[in-house]
Order: C-alpha cells, then structure tokens, then sequence
C-alpha cells in the first residue's frame, strides 16, 4: 500500500508491478559472479523475506536470513547495541574470506 501511495508516484512508476519489475535485484540474483553476501532479517517489515527463496542464485550468492532484526536493525538484543550483532559479525566474516 506504501509503494502504490508513495514510492510509486514520487518516483516515476506507473504502480506497483512497474516498480518491481524495474527495482527488484531478485531476478538478477543468477547473474552474480563475485562473492556477494545478502542478509535479511525474517521479521522486515519493508522487504519480505519469502520473494527471495522465488530466484536463482548463483554459487557466489551467500544468504543467510536472521531471527529478527527488521528492516535495517540486525540487533539481537539490548546487549548488542554495543557490539556486533550476529549480521555483522557473519558480514566481517565474509569480508575477511573474500577481501
């Protein structure tokens, strides 16, 4: 509902189905070919979780999904506020392999 009243007119798109045929990554998510980690907490209230298991990855597509976190959180609790959160610590740990 949020796209079709907002996104949609504020940024050019005919309605919905033109904006996420033109901004979706999920259909592109096959073409990947360097090492490319993607994290999404199951609880996003903005992107849902579901679509992306719908597309083809390519062997260097790494998803892990988290228990909470919403949109950009990724915050297991109060006590990781100050320290990295499980997303993060699984994002250093990619970077550290492939960089």
């Amino acid at each position: 509902a949020f796209d079709a009243l907002v996104t949609c007119p504020s940024h050019g798109f005919v309605d919905v189905p033109d904006y996420y045929a033109k901004v979706s990554a999920g259909p592109h998510l096959h073409r990947i070919e360097l090492p490319t980690l993607v994290v999404h907490a199951d609880d996003d209230p903005i992107v849902p979780v579901a679509p992306l298991a719908r597309f083809d990855r390519s062997r260097h597509v790494d998803v892990v999904v988290t228990r909470g976190g919403g949109h950009v959180g990724f915050v297991g609790g109060p006590a990781s506020l100050w320290g990295a959160s499980s997303a993060v610590a699984r994002a250093i740990a990619h970077f550290e392999r492939y960089l």
